[in-house]
């Protein structure tokens, strides 16, 4: 019978992690919020500025840039949405004051 080091009893399957074994976390990076125009406008401009000085990757940059372009589309129709949302009630209360 051959002898089992305590290290190695206390592991599950191979490829598993020890459950007494924590580890470092995960690394996090803290993401920018990007909710509204104003913001995604000045991470653009970071963005360029940086591929400028050769801090970022042409194409990284680009990529960037891109989503970050895709995003403003979307914050774009919503903020759209919203005005045509007010705009029916808005009728909706004229309406039931003053019906036909």
């Amino acid at each position: 019978m051959a002898l089992i080091p305590d290290s190695a009893a206390n592991d599950g399957a191979p490829g598993r992690a020890n459950a007494d074994d924590r580890g470092d976390p995960p690394k996090r990076r803290r993401g920018k919020s990007l909710n509204n125009l104003e913001a995604i406008e000045k991470e653009m401009g970071s963005i360029y500025w940086a591929m400028k000085h050769n801090e970022v990757a042409i194409d990284k940059g680009r990529a960037l840039v891109s989503v970050l372009a895709r995003i403003s589309e979307v914050i774009r129709a919503g903020l759209a949405v919203d005005e045509e949302l007010r705009e029916l009630r808005r009728l909706v209360k004229a309406y039931e004051r003053n019906p036909l």
